[in-house]
């Protein structure tokens, strides 16, 4: 008995250690996510530290947002995010603290918290103005080691949001391109390249079914469209794509292919290519959806 007692309270201390998930622009090679590491620990040694990833593309803050709000929805609330996509740093650009759905982001004020906050049922944001929880001295350069990695190594060990952020402040947010429906065609953005040079759009398995679900016979439902269930093309830089695979390898390798990816939204690769390269694509390149098989078409 005694045993499993002993069980018991190491899983429930387990599950009260605070896990901290850091990404950044930062690459892999440098010093500096080694030193926001040392920070926190400093403060939590018993917090958990996760690299969700340090690739994001310098100063890129779009792909920071889209990244983040991918990563983010997988981790359990108390979650403690530190996001640093930062080309403001030192800027009057706010250093701030939101809790969305039970989670924390540290992060600039510069749109890295848009997409998170924007899929959110419940939200605040805070300004980060007690400087009792940063470091000592605070480089004009490296907010993520001097303020966000203390903020959060804080947060982790037991202090409340409203004392390291006593005031609300608003969250800033890109100008995200939004794909859309008219008149029997979708259209839409490649909005980032994986490392495998699949092209992700912002055209949503939503949007899709919005628009493209199947008619059903009177007095039955929609059923919703499940690949390629419904016909339709998908034109990118000149190439037009027949139909919407399940997966790569519905198509021979080195042919492109148009898939549902792991985000929600629609992709285009190459089996065992890359898409990006082969079909000369970049980013904020047009997609479109079009559907085919109705109106003699």
């Amino acid at each position: 008995m005694a045993a499993r007692t002993t069980s018991t309270h190491s899983r429930a201390s387990r599950l009260r250690t605070p896990l901290i998930a850091l990404m950044t622009d930062f690459g892999w090679d440098d010093w500096y996510v080694g030193a926001m590491k040392g920070v926190i620990f400093s403060i939590c040694p018993q917090a958990r530290v996760v690299d969700l990833t340090h690739g994001v593309t310098p100063h890129s803050v779009a792909e920071g947002a889209l990244l983040l709000n991918a990563m983010q929805r997988e981790f359990p609330a108390g979650t403690i995010f530190v996001a640093v996509v930062d080309p403001g740093v030192g800027t009057v650009r706010e250093p701030i603290l939101a809790c969305a759905d039970g989670k924390y982001f540290v992060a600039p004020n510069n749109g890295l918290l848009g997409l998170v906050l924007q899929d959110a049922r419940k939200w605040d944001c805070r300004l980060l103005s007690n400087e009792k929880y940063f470091r000592p001295q605070v480089s004009a350069t490296f907010h993520g080691r001097d303020i966000f990695a203390p903020v959060a190594a804080h947060l982790a060990s037991g202090v409340s949001p409203q004392k390291i952020a006593p005031r609300k402040t608003d969250c800033f947010r890109l100008a995200t391109a939004m794909a859309s429906y008219d008149r029997g065609y979708i259209e839409g953005n490649i909005i980032y390249f994986d490392r495998f040079g699949n092209a992700v759009t912002n055209i949503t398995r939503e949007l899709f079914e919005q628009n493209f679900a199947p008619k059903a016979p009177k007095g039955r439902t929609k059923k919703a469209p499940q690949g390629g269930e419904v016909a339709v093309s998908v034109t990118v830089n000149g190439y037009e794509l027949p139909r919407i695979s399940r997966t790569f390898a519905d198509v021979k390798p080195g042919e492109p292919v148009v898939y549902w990816g792991s985000m929600g939204t629609l992709e285009i690769a190459i089996n065992l290519g890359n898409a990006r390269t082969a079909m000369e694509l970049r980013l904020l390149d047009k997609v479109t959806v079009k559907r085919i098989g109705e109106h003699g078409e």
